[in-house]
C-alpha cells in the first residue's frame, strides 16, 4: 500500500497481487462539499472493464491513468483501490490533475509492505479518518478480497 497526504487529502493506494481490478472511492468530510455530512461515492470495473461512465467523472480516470502507467512501466498487473479522503482543509476542488500527480506521487513513496487483507484494513484504520467498516461497505473490492477464497487459502 502507499499513503500520500497532499492538500489536505488523503490517499492510500492499495495494488494486491490478482487479476485487473481498479476502484476508486472519494470520501468528502464535514467541512469540505457540505458542512454537516460525510459524502462518499466511488466506482468499480473487473477485467472486463466499464459499458458506462464512472459515476465519480474524471477524478476516476485520472486516478487510473496513473495506476495503469505504474503497472505497464513494470510490466506487472494489479487489483488496485484507491481511497481518497479530503478533510476541512480542501474547500475548493482544483480539478483531475490533483488526482493524477496525488496518485501519482502516492505511488513514488516507500510501500507499506502487507501480506494480508486484515493488514490492509490496519492500514486503512490508522491512516484514514472514515471508519474502515463505511469503507467496506462502498468498496466492491474490498468486500471481494474479505469473502473470495482462492487456491492458496487451501495451500496453507
Amino acid at each position: 500500500a502507499y499513503y500520500l497526504e497532499y492538500l489536505d487529502n488523503r490517499w492510500i493506494v492499495v495494488l494486491m497481487p490478482r487479476p485487473w481490478e481498479y476502484e476508486s472511492i472519494e470520501a468528502f468530510l464535514p467541512g469540505t462539499l457540505d458542512d454537516r455530512y460525510l459524502a462518499i461515492g466511488g466506482d468499480y470495473e473487473s477485467y472486463l472493464g466499464r459499458s458506462e461512465y464512472a459515476s465519480i467523472g474524471g477524478c476516476y480516470y485520472a486516478a487510473r491513468l496513473a495506476i495503469a502507467e505504474r503497472l505497464y512501466a513494470r510490466k506487472r498487473q494489479a487489483a488496485a483501490l484507491v481511497l481518497r479522503e479530503a478533510h476541512p482543509g480542501y474547500k475548493v476542488p482544483v480539478g483531475v490533475w490533483n488526482v493524477r500527480e496525488s496518485v501519482r506521487n502516492a505511488l513514488k513513496q516507500r510501500p507499506i509492505r502487507l501480506n494480508s487483507v486484515s493488514e490492509i484494513l490496519e492500514v486503512i484504520s490508522s491512516k484514514m479518518t472514515v471508519p474502515i467498516n463505511i469503507w467496506v461497505k462502498q468498496s466492491v473490492l474490498l468486500r471481494k478480497v474479505l469473502s473470495q477464497r482462492t487456491l492458496f487459502d487451501f495451500l496453507k
